[in-house]
Parts: structure tokens; C-alpha cells; sequence
């Protein structure tokens, strides 16, 4: 049976999240549980570096985001996960095993969230399906 995704945003309560956020996954490590929250959630959050050039092309201000710089964005996630794929294929596997997942991080906007992308964009090429924001 595929992957069934949905997305929302952090602080969603379901038995089934990933939370992809760097910061909430490096605390998680620290903490003492390899890969971040559930054993992978690290493997799937935007590196610091990409999330800080992203608030500094928009003057640390999401809302005024303009499409190209959001599409500079999401083609560095891409690129990003390309190479995690390669490198962590057990956590990619290990995600694609599950029946359902409702990925989350801490953008409040949904289209241009790293939780999107992942979802609507990355899983589904693997034979996920995605099933929407909740």
C-alpha cells in the first residue's frame, strides 16, 4: 500500500506526524535520538543555511516573498533532498514504508512551506500519494 501524505502546519496533533523542522530536529538530537524526531526528520529539513539565504533574499520577512526568490527556494529544497536520498536512503525507505505521515514545520503558509514540497512534490515521485493540508 502507498504512502498516504498530509500535511500541517507545527503543533498539528496526529499520532502520525514527521516534524521537519531543523531547529526542532537538532534539538531532538541533542537530546539523544539519532536522525531527529522519529528517527528521520532530520533527513527531511531544510538545511540552516538554505532557510537563512531564504529570509535574507526577502528582508527576514516571509510575506514578502516574491515568486522568484520562492522558486530559488524550492529549487534548493529539491536539490537538497535529492542529495539526502542518496546519502540516507534507509530514513527515505524507512518513510515510504509507512501507511501515513502528516509532515510538519513551522511555516503557516502551506504553498510555500518545505512540508509542501516534500509532500506534493518529492514523495509522490516515489509513490507516495499526497492527500492534502489538514
Amino acid at each position: 500500500m502507498p504512502l498516504v501524505v498530509h500535511t500541517a502546519p507545527l503543533g498539528f496533533d496526529d499520532s502520525d506526524i514527521l516534524i521537519i523542522s531543523k531547529s526542532h530536529n537538532q534539538k531532538v538530537v541533542a537530546d539523544g535520538w539519532p536522525g531527529g524526531h522519529r528517527g528521520i526528520g532530520l533527513y527531511f529539513s531544510p538545511d540552516g543555511q538554505l532557510q537563512k539565504l531564504r529570509m535574507q533574499r526577502c528582508g527576514f520577512k516571509l510575506e514578502h516573498e516574491t515568486d522568484a526568490q520562492w522558486r530559488k527556494y524550492f529549487d534548493d529544497y529539491v536539490l537538497q533532498m535529492r542529495q539526502s536520498y542518496r546519502k540516507n536512503r534507509q530514513a527515505w525507505d524507512t518513510l515510504l514504508s509507512w501507511g501515513r505521515v502528516v509532515i510538519v514545520s513551522r511555516e503557516l503558509e502551506p504553498p510555500r512551506s518545505p512540508r509542501t514540497v516534500l509532500a506534493q512534490f518529492i514523495l509522490p515521485k516515489l509513490g507516495a500519494s499526497y492527500a492534502g493540508e489538514l
